[in-house]
């Protein structure tokens, strides 16, 4: 009944609308058909088909480097695999290392770059030297080896019976290239998880799983292939570790018929003293010198060596101006601000909120730029209405009210409010971020008494680091973060505050 009835039939030819008018009917055959396929260990044949469509990326149209293949599969054989995969994902949850945040349940691109962006701010502050090695595999999905992959599986003890369907379902698949109503020859796949699958991505994060384990003395984050290593660097050995760390890490692609695609490899020193980091060290991979950044993108946050997030901002607000330099033309004929409306959310602001708790600005200035984004949008979505005067227009707030909108600035301290609230009461599973909670134990009572601890800060940039941030907006309003609430009652809640 879930099924998206917006998407088109897979090799099967059968759309997800027909299954979900029929679901009461065909329920009962299919459970039936799915007990025996696990009882046997087997997936059909017929169900490891799938389609290949080109999606343009970028540069010339004419080259098919250009173009990246999209897996459609049939809807019925991804509704098996997912009722599989939402069984095992608890039984690994034990087994897939803390420090990999892709595909895994309460982690995500924000609590990957939130905890690292708080690590380098704490250390910059000490006056401290980290470099960090950003690592690219190619293909990595594409290219995993299903005998290997077994036989980790069989390592971290998952049960025969359930390892033999999973060799049934990785092996005999196929796929056929599909432009227009054209379709290509039979291509056998002979490794990688399978593109548009659920259970693909589990299994790839358990494939790389026990490189977590090979690395020593430094720290790293996953984001599914997405891994950095880092380390604090105070001597010459301490960037001889770093660099023995990336060699384990092309030692294990060697060993995993994985390959390190050198080009996308990089590093960034982040240093904040005035004078060139105190180690210089190049890093490389074999041969290859890697190329050393100033600034670099760390999961879609612009990071550069000081950390000020200066070219994040801009990054963000240009982009979101080209985009809505495009909604805006394609907009022009619609009469009905609820329809702009939608396609500035879905388009516009996405763009200006993502990963907020990360990034959010504390200058009033940096406030004032990405707020005109959104007045932009309003001067537009309500050109229309007949205010008393042509050149002096309602206040701000009382316009986005009329759109029943909130102010970015609010919408990001309610963002940094839910990520808090969700932390505090384990929706997010990252235990290093939850340790920075500790409860204020003060034998002075003061009539404005924090409830948990916020270390002092000698800079501005440590005052506005991540955590403390978060940590702040739990003090002012910890008298809502009630544990028996849902998120939603508790956003709803912080609304009304702000709004008041």
């Amino acid at each position: 009944m879930n099924l998206d009835v917006s998407k088109g039939p897979g090799p099967d030819k059968i759309p997800a609308i027909c299954l979900k008018n029929i679901a009461m009917s065909i329920c009962e055959p299919l459970q039936k058909i799915f007990m025996l396929c696990l009882e046997n260990g087997a997936f059909p044949k017929f169900w490891k088909q799938s389609f290949i469509t080109a999606i343009f990326k970028s540069g010339s149209r004419s080259e098919i480097k250009n173009y990246r293949g999209i897996s459609i599969l049939s809807a019925i054989p991804k509704l098996y695999e997912k009722m599989v995969c939402d069984k095992l994902a608890p039984q690994f949850a034990g087994i897939i290392d803390k420090s990999q945040h892709g595909f895994v349940k309460g982690r995500s691109t924000e609590t990957n770059t939130l905890l690292f962006v708080n690590f380098l701010v704490n250390s910059l502050e000490q006056g401290e030297q980290v470099d960090t090695i950003y690592t690219d595999f190619s293909k990595a999905f594409d290219r995993v080896n299903f005998e290997k992959l077994l036989n980790k599986l069989v390592n971290y003890g998952t049960p025969l019976k359930i390892v033999k369907w999973l060799a049934s379902y990785l092996t005999g698949r196929w796929q056929n290239v599909r432009i227009s109503n054209e379709i290509s020859k039979d291509i056998v796949v002979r490794s990688g998880v399978p593109q548009g699958s659920h259970l693909g991505p589990l299994l790839f994060i358990l494939f790389v799983n026990d490189l977590c384990a090979k690395l020593k003395n430094c720290l790293f984050l996953f984001y599914a292939d997405d891994l950095k290593i880092f380390k604090v660097i105070r001597s010459f050995n301490d960037a001889v570790i770093l660099q023995e760390n990336l060699d384990i890490v092309k030692n294990w692609c060697k060993e995993n018929d994985m390959l390190l695609n050198v080009s996308k490899c990089k590093f960034v020193s982040f240093c904040r003293r005035r004078k060139k980091p105190t180690v210089q060290y190049d890093y490389h991979v074999q041969d290859s010198k890697l190329e050393k950044c100033a600034i670099i993108n760390d999961l879609g946050i612009m990071l550069d060596e000081k950390v000020n997030l200066l070219n994040h901002y801009e990054f963000i607000i240009n982009k979101a101006r080209r985009i809505w330099g495009f909604v805006k033309r394609q907009s022009k004929e619609f009469k009905d601000p609820y329809v702009t409306k939608s396609l500035y959310c879905s388009l516009v602001r996405s763009q200006l909120e993502y990963c907020s708790t990360v990034w959010m600005p504390h200058s009033q200035c940096h406030i004032n730029q990405i707020e005109s984004i959104q007045k932009q949008f309003l001067l537009f979505a309500l050109r229309d209405l007949q205010w008393s005067h042509r050149f002096i227009l309602p206040p701000y707030t009382h316009r986005l009210k009329l759109l029943n909108m909130n102010t970015l600035e609010n919408r990001r301290i309610i963002m940094n409010g839910t990520f808090m609230y969700k932390l505090m009461y384990d929706v997010i599973d990252v235990p290093s971020l939850k340790d920075c909670i500790r409860l204020n134990e003060s034998a002075y009572v003061t009539r404005n008494r924090n409830i948990v601890r916020i270390d002092n800060h000698a800079t501005n940039y440590g005052q506005n680091a991540p955590m403390t941030r978060l940590l702040g907006i739990y003090n002012n309003y910890y008298d809502i973060f009630d544990q028996s609430s849902s998120v939603n009652n508790f956003k709803s809640s912080f609304k009304r505050i702000l709004n008041t």
